[in-house]
């Protein structure tokens, strides 16, 4: 499955998890945290993930995301799923 996220989405915390669930078909019971979207991700298919605009989860995120970043970037070669950034 092919899913385009756009960093701007990513304004907060909240917002984040609220669009991931919604854009990568994720359970709606998913906790809101860096491990809960871990564990989903290595229980999906895999996935070809682009997300555009990718410099504004750090502008907007700081250092969370980074992690967000740095989870989409494990999960790529752990579960195999493809994971592109467009700046």
């Amino acid at each position: 499955m092919k899913v385009l996220l756009d960093g701007q989405a990513f304004k907060n915390k909240e917002a984040t998890y609220h669009y991931l669930i919604e854009r990568l078909s994720l359970p709606h019971y998913t906790g809101h945290n860096l491990d809960a979207l871990w564990d989903v991700l290595g229980d999906s298919q895999p996935l070809e993930i682009e997300i555009y605009r990718s410099r504004l989860i750090l502008d907007q995120l700081g250092d969370y995301g980074r992690n967000i970043l740095d989870l989409f970037g494990d999960a790529s070669i752990e579960f195999n799923h493809e994971v592109v950034l467009h700046w």
